[in-house]
């Protein structure tokens, strides 16, 4: 049975099984490329692991934003601002603290 979760439509048991994947996928990608941006030292390649970084916080945010209740949907807020911070500067504790928003939104998925 579709149920209203964040959406403007209620979404069926496969769809939210769709959703939760595209997310998973897109957090794996994300994760992967901050381990990745963490460890280079070149400027060149640091730029393209952002293209990435940008392209799978969009998937992330768009697919949470339909799937995660409304009062879930704070989380990926949170986890927006802490990678606009990593955006602005990138240490140690920010990359942490974008791990556990994933994590914590990751557990909130239907």
């Amino acid at each position: 049975m579709p149920e209203d979760i964040g959406g403007a439509r209620s979404i069926s048991h496969e769809e939210k099984i769709l959703l939760r994947q595209d997310y998973a996928r897109g957090a794996k990608l994300f994760e992967e490329s901050l381990q990745e941006f963490a460890k280079t030292t070149e400027e060149n390649k640091k730029e393209k692991f952002k293209q990435v970084l940008e392209e799978a916080s969009q998937v992330m945010n768009e697919t949470a934003k339909l799937c995660l209740s409304k009062s879930s949907q704070k989380l990926e807020e949170v986890l927006e601002e802490d990678y606009r911070s990593f955006s602005q500067h990138s240490s140690p504790e920010i990359v942490e603290k974008l791990h556990k928003d994933i994590a914590e939104i990751q557990k909130r998925l239907p």
